[in-house]
């Protein structure tokens, strides 16, 4: 009280008097005051501290380029060391780019920057720069490095062919090991740490289009005695098949990427 005239907050704050007490700015600063408006300051806080926290990663991405640069110089030198200097280029943007940005995820996973490097090297050779597709960038981004690990084999086979006999009922003919058995077993080959995940390694190399499944059916005349015999009527078998092999863009994506 003063004088006996009580004074409203918007009153007594100098920075409204400041302010040139604006309507607008009184009314503000009683919302202020108000619980509502104390939890929102509180929202406010919490939405900037998840911001802060969620861009932790980017500043982390930032600082990891250098490191990135020092491995990603020494890995080149290798690849690229008995290289004639006019057989090289300067890689282009939109797959450099793409490539510098998905390395510094790569820490611990070996295979993976393992395959970014090569890609890298590829696209600066000028004799194989051409097959070098901006989708392998993406391709090796959703790989694991088991995945990774079986590419590896595939590359070093040379040939990768898995086919499954199915009987008229869609099951395997007799003792055939079924597409998934085998993948399995390939998977053990090319020593995959979480071998139980090669059904889903399977499924995800189709998904990529790194391997396709062909299915065809073929009918066959067979005499009941192996031989033509008038007493013995021939009859039709049906026999269906499905085969999982590297597909065109595989082929190339294996040449670029898994040296």
């Amino acid at each position: 009280m003063n004088g006996g005239i009580s004074m409203s907050p918007q009153d007594s704050n100098p920075d409204l008097v400041g302010l040139g007490g604006s309507a607008a700015a009184k009314e503000l600063y009683v919302d202020l005051l108000r619980p509502a408006a104390t939890e929102l300051g509180k929202n406010l806080l919490t939405v900037t501290e998840l911001v802060t926290i969620a861009f932790g990663p980017l500043r982390a991405l930032v600082a990891g380029l250098k490191q990135v640069e020092i491995w990603l110089g020494e890995a080149l030198q290798q690849r690229l060391g008995s290289v004639a200097p006019e057989e090289l280029q300067t890689p282009a943007s939109f797959i450099a780019g793409q490539v510098l940005l998905q390395l510094p995820f790569c820490v611990g996973a070996e295979q993976l920057r393992d395959m970014y490097a090569n890609l890298l090297a590829s696209a600066m050779k000028v004799s194989v720069a051409h097959d070098v597709h901006p989708a392998f960038v993406q391709v090796i981004q959703q790989l694991t490095p088991d995945e990774a690990l079986v590419l590896q084999k595939i590359r070093r086979d040379g040939r990768f062919v898995l086919q499954e006999e199915l009987d008229q009922h869609g099951r395997c003919a007799g003792d055939a090991a079924s597409l998934a058995s085998q993948f399995r077993l390939y998977c053990v080959a090319a020593k995959a740490v979480v071998v139980d995940q090669s059904d889903a390694y399977l499924e995800n190399l189709l998904r990529l289009r790194i391997l396709s499944e062909t299915h065809w059916h073929e009918g066959k005349l067979v005499s009941p005695t192996g031989f033509w015999d008038r007493r013995e009527d021939p009859y039709v078998r049906n026999v269906s098949s499905r085969v999982i092999e590297v597909t065109s863009f595989g082929t190339r994506f294996l040449a670029t990427c898994v040296v």
